[in-house]
């Protein structure tokens, strides 16, 4: 193993998928009711905090969380596919690994 494959496999971000799915389930919480009239912050604000806390669990480099966030929402409304799939392959293009911890 060469040199530089040990330092992609250290710096290699692995991504659980059950994190990936919840946090696409807390994002799709907070669009429609943000989406509604009078949006309930209170209900808004404890699903944000829950979304950073998971994607604090992945990384500490704030970029790295933003792409990460920035994939799972854009591809959200991949309608090619109505499976995960699209989310995944995203990332797993930009460069993470997803592991499927049961």
């Amino acid at each position: 193993m060469s040199e530089e494959d040990k330092t992609n496999k250290e710096n290699e971000i692995i991504l659980d998928f059950q994190k990936i799915a919840k946090i696409q389930h807390l994002y799709m919480g907070i669009f429609n009711e943000e989406d509604s009239d009078y949006p309930d912050y209170r209900v808004i604000r404890p699903k944000e905090r829950n979304i950073e806390k998971m994607l604090d669990s992945f990384t500490k480099d704030r970029e790295k969380k933003k792409e990460i966030y920035d994939t799972i929402i854009h591809y959200t409304w991949d309608n090619s596919d109505m499976t995960f799939r699209p989310i995944c392959n995203a990332l797993r293009d930009k460069g993470y690994k997803i592991i499927n911890n049961e």
